[in-house]
């Protein structure tokens, strides 16, 4: 017996061991090492290291590597799956011999860490080309679209005068430790050029520190923040922005709190009680961070399962998600029962988190719509969002690409506590797709004006 457990303990411990090197071995890096050999006056002492990210989720590097005799620079910043990171030194020896560095390379919440070790023989310390490192030009990740740089203007005022505040400090950050330290002038100005989701950290003598949070992508370049002065039970400046979108959203164009309540059994009836044509219906969801806000998700969830719970097994249905990147999450599916339940199940595990990326979107589900096209059908593309469709993509491109595919099929626009700045641009979109804006803002409002504008779009006259 006790042979027995000892071999079965050898066992379960020689798994263990060999799913840890798995788990550890999901960054690749593409060498450990360099030897830049015999170092002169003229010798090249730059080299790239490259790192794939293997993991099916993004990664973050995380700490500076500081040697006054090596010099680094990377790109990008954050590591999508299956993308690659280029990791560029220069070494800057201060004395003659052999010369040895070691970088370990860490990530954010992994206990990867990834080794480089460089060596060199330095026959002389003083070299033709002294320049630092440039920094890399950040690319968008694989399959993304091009990264667009969008101008931004804080203008940063007193809240109690309304008057500019000059030597104000205005730190941008992304999602990344990449950050951008500017001081306004006379007319409490800072201007800057980004791209999608920035942190901005405003300081200024006598005031309380404000941070704000915004996603690019509308058109209003100039942002408006107030300072204010004395208590710090003061409200800041992210405060009154979530307080004003949580008390004006975009509003519904039709009024339900008065429906009566038969109207609204009879409006919830499945649709094989009616007589309506088959759906094929594209969902295209925005889950990056700014729809945990308001409830947003949950209204979504709410409204796409109570649809989904009315649907036959002769509607079709596709569902994209995008944030930052974009999943096809449910491929197109009839529902049947058994197919109803997986795509529940999969619509009440969708998480929101990461930048905006819309204009992917969109093309991902038009190209879905031309491959199930059917003229027969009820042919309908929804996009459902806050309003922040994300920089990587022009608003008025945005249109132009929803009026193209008007011919095959409606487009509207599923706000969510809608951001009211956007309402404009959500009017252009839902008006280039021939459809209209669906504003949901409460849970009554989540359960019947989905089902309402498809059974609308759908019934047979």
């Amino acid at each position: 017996m006790m042979k027995t457990s000892n071999r079965l303990s050898s066992v379960i411990l020689i798994f263990l061991l060999s799913f840890t090197t798995t788990v550890l071995a999901q960054l690749e890096l593409n060498k450990a090492s360099h030897d830049f050999g015999s170092v002169n006056a003229n010798s090249e002492r730059t080299v790239d290291f490259t790192i794939v990210n293997h993991y099916q989720f993004s990664v973050i590097m995380s700490g500076f590597y500081f040697d006054m005799e090596v010099n680094t620079q990377y790109s990008p910043i954050t590591l999508k799956p299956n993308d690659t990171l280029i990791y560029r030194v220069k070494i800057f020896p201060s004395k003659t011999g052999v010369f040895h560095k070691t970088i370990s390379l860490k990530f954010y919440n992994l206990v990867d860490t990834l080794q480089i070790d460089l060596y060199a023989t330095v026959l002389t310390t003083k070299f033709n080309d002294n320049k630092r490192l440039e920094p890399l030009e950040e690319k968008a990740g694989q399959g993304e679209e091009p990264l667009k740089k969008f101008p931004i203007t804080l203008l940063i005022l007193d809240k109690e005068s309304g008057r500019p505040i000059n030597s104000a400090s205005v730190s941008f950050s992304a999602v990344s430790p990449r950050y951008k330290s500017l001081n306004t002038g006379n007319d409490g100005r800072v201007s800057h050029e980004l791209n999608n989701r920035y942190k901005a950290s405003i300081y200024a003598y006598g005031y309380r520190p404000e941070n704000i949070v915004f996603s690019l992508g509308c058109d209003d370049t100039t942002r408006t923040v107030y300072m204010t002065k004395g208590s710090p039970d003061d409200k800041s400046e992210a405060d009154f922005f979530h307080d004003y979108e949580a008390a004006n959203p975009i509003k519904t164009e039709e009024d339900i709190e008065d429906l009566p309540e038969d109207e609204a059994i009879t409006l919830l009836a499945p649709f094989s009680a009616g007589n309506y044509k088959p759906n094929n219906i594209v969902f295209l969801l925005d889950v990056s961070i700014s729809m945990i806000d308001h409830n947003r998700i949950a209204l979504l969830k709410t409204a796409i399962t109570q649809l989904v719970n009315l649907l036959r097994p002769t509607d079709n249905l596709s569902i994209i998600t995008f944030s930052e990147d974009t999943q096809l999450l449910i491929e197109p599916t009839f529902l049947d029962e058994g197919n109803r339940k997986l795509v529940i199940t999969r619509i009440n595990a969708i998480k929101a988190g990461g930048m905006t990326n819309g204009g992917k979107g969109l093309k991902l589900a038009y190209k879905l719509m031309q491959a199930n096209y059917n003229a027969e059908k009820n042919n309908q593309v929804l996009l459902a969002t806050d309003g922040a469709l994300g920089a990587y993509m022009k608003h008025e491109d945005m249109v132009e690409l929803v009026k193209k595919n008007a011919a095959y099929t409606r487009t509207s626009v599923v706000t969510l506590n809608g951001y009211n700045w956007s309402k404009i641009f959500m009017h252009e979109i839902a008006q280039a797709g021939e459809g209209r804006i669906i504003a949901i803002n409460n849970e009554k409002e989540a359960k019947l004006l989905l089902v309402k504008d498809i059974k609308a779009n759908a019934i047979i006259q």
